[in-house]
């Protein structure tokens, strides 16, 4: 029996840079596309990536050249891929075209890993402090209760607290799933509106110490630069970078700039008056218009900004950890405090 479970038989970015990778080696060496997609159907152990490249096999044998084959499977090959694809079948450089892809997308995994690598300690950190709190809420909370109890001590109401909100939750455990089940599934209806969307795309791009932006301004540029430096028609490079922002307001901003270059105006202009864009990228992209190296200019602010995220993240890193000290100290501070002083009371009632 074959179980195909899509969380873990998803294509990742990683995926698609070693596709290319062994993809352009094949070409290099001499192999023709048919064949090289067979040999990496055969070695491949992602049923999806195995089954999308037979399916591409028996269109290239059908006469359909690559980039049309691989358009009819847009989860495992976007439309920047399959448009810069279409640039390397253009010019008869797809080996270069696949390994310049790769490259781009080995860069995009990495940048993407030291973003969710930073996420990983906090969110660890904060799902343990939650375990330790129900647990003694739980077991240990309520025998300390019992003791005070039959020692008649005066309670502070730090105490009380504790054991209020202990004995609520084993009496009223089954409200308190409910209500965080009822919670989880409002937040997802919400966010699944245009208004929870909208409000979403805006907190990520708000981040602190611009985070966010700089994130969304390595995507544009990287997705851009890699684009026209294929030969993309800069309209058409937009229209495509527009749609794999993952952000309505960045979707918005750029289709507003493609509507303006259709007009003939510079994209430096539109860039310049569009308050989502920090000014030195439409200043860098005038340079990039006059000098005919825009692709070059992308991909040189692409890399400014992956590595100002990267020194932001370890910054921000730096300074979690001793708040999150400090925010466990206090917590740590207040049960202590809790339980302790009512035993001091009950060994001077003594």
């Amino acid at each position: 029996m074959n179980l195909n479970f899509d969380l873990f038989d998803r294509v990742t970015v990683k995926d698609r840079a070693f596709l290319s990778r062994q993809l352009a080696t094949m070409l290099s060496s001499g192999l023709s596309i048919d064949r090289a997609i067979i040999l990496i159907a055969a070695q491949s152990k992602k049923n999806i990536i195995k089954t999308t490249l037979e399916e591409i096999d028996k269109d290239l044998q059908a006469g359909q050249s690559f980039s049309s084959a691989i358009s009819r499977h847009p989860k495992v090959f976007d439309k920047v891929y399959v448009n810069v694809v279409v640039s390397g079948e253009a010019v008869g450089k797809l080996a270069e075209v696949l390994t310049h892809l790769s490259d781009q997308l080995e860069s995009e995994d990495k940048f993407r890993g030291k973003i969710q690598g930073a996420m990983v300690y906090p969110i660890f950190i904060v799902l343990v402090m939650i375990a330790i709190m129900t647990l003694m809420m739980i077991k240990v909370i309520p025998e300390i209760a019992k003791i005070f109890k039959e020692a008649g001590a005066e309670l502070p109401w730090t105490t009380k607290i504790l054991i209020f909100v202990s004995q609520g939750i084993i009496d009223y455990w089954w409200i308190v799933i409910i209500a965080i089940i009822g919670i989880f599934i409002g937040l997802k209806i919400f966010l699944a509106t245009d208004y929870g969307k909208l409000l979403i795309n805006m907190i990520q791009i708000n981040l602190p110490w611009g985070l966010g932006k700089d994130v969304y301004m390595a995507r544009f540029n990287r997705t851009l630069g890699m684009l026209t430096s294929s030969g993309t028609p800069i309209i058409d490079a937009v229209k495509i970078t527009a749609d794999v922002m993952n952000n309505k307001i960045y979707k918005t901003s750029l289709e507003n700039i493609a509507s303006q270059l259709e007009r003939g105006i510079p994209m430096s202009v539109p860039l310049e008056k569009d308050p989502h864009f920090p000014l030195v990228v439409p200043q860098m992209v005038m340079v990039g218009e006059q000098t005919g190296r825009i692709d070059q200019v992308l991909n040189n602010l692409a890399n400014y900004y992956e590595n100002q995220t990267d020194d932001k993240i370890k910054n921000l890193t730096a300074l979690f950890e001793p708040a999150l000290i400090v925010l466990i100290g206090i917590g740590v501070g207040f049960v202590v405090f809790s339980v302790l002083m009512p035993i001091y009371q009950v060994v001077q009632l003594q």
